[in-house]
């Protein structure tokens, strides 16, 4: 399963925006090292690059590794998806769905 965060406000970013906010982090290493999650320090791991993303759009999840993001998500209306629903996800749709949902 995995879950995709949305804005709560109608005008905060979209889905979009968060899959190029973790693009820009394209071709930074892998490192677990203290400061993973700050979107300037040059290296990420698997949360780090979730919670950086999700700070250059605005948000502030209420975690830093993939326990409590996921605990963050569910608390806050996001929901796993299914594989085909990624495959096949239009990211502003989902998104809009989500809002709709709240």
């Amino acid at each position: 399963g995995g879950w995709l965060p949305f804005a709560e406000e109608s005008s905060g970013p979209t889905g979009q925006d968060l899959l190029n906010a973790a693009y820009s982090f394209h071709g930074e290493p892998y490192s677990t090292a203290p400061g993973r999650t700050s979107p300037t320090s040059g290296y990420k791991d698997c949360s780090g690059l979730v919670v950086a993303s999700l700070s250059l759009c605005g948000i502030v999840p209420g975690g830093l590794v993939s326990t409590t993001l996921e605990r963050w998500a569910l608390a806050n209306g996001g929901r796993y998806l299914s594989r085909d629903e990624v495959l096949n996800l239009d990211a502003e749709e989902f998104v809009q769905q989500m809002r709709e949902r709240r």
